[in-house]
């Protein structure tokens, strides 16, 4: 039986154009998605430094009900040092409307490699969903 629903999942997901490969790769270029998801209808996430070093980061989230309970997302600005990523700044931001947009600018204190990754969760009725979406790499 699971056999069975496992091969039909995919056939669903595969009818409404959710391949792994043509998102993961629509992400990398854009920082916006239209996510396979039940709730989350569009996402986006966009990062901008200044030749002085100031990052504005943008972030929109829209669902697919407007009677969305909570929608909330946590904002992360990362700065690659060697192969590793670490936060050098963190939000967070809920709504209860269909629509959260985010945005929030900081002065970075040294140049580098830097993106935002953005973690998203929606409750409609008792169905939670998380998505996570990462901007495009500045160096500054």
């Amino acid at each position: 039986m699971k056999k069975w629903a496992a091969i039909l999942m995919t056939a669903v997901m595969l009818a409404a154009g959710c391949g792994y490969t043509p998102a993961k790769a629509k992400m990398a270029d854009t920082g916006v998605a239209s996510p396979c998801t039940v709730n989350i209808q569009t996402m986006g996430v966009y990062l901008n430094i200044s030749s002085s070093g100031l990052a504005t980061i943008d972030v929109a989230m829209s669902t697919r009900v407007a009677s969305t309970i909570n929608n909330s997302i946590t904002v992360y600005l990362m700065k690659k040092s060697g192969s590793i990523w670490t936060g050098v700044g963190t939000w967070t931001k809920s709504s209860k409307s269909a629509t959260l947009m985010f945005r929030k600018t900081k002065q970075l204190s040294s140049r580098g490699t830097y993106k935002v990754k953005v973690v998203a969760n929606t409750q409609v009725g008792k169905s939670y969903e998380m998505y996570t979406l990462y901007s495009t790499q500045h160096t500054y």
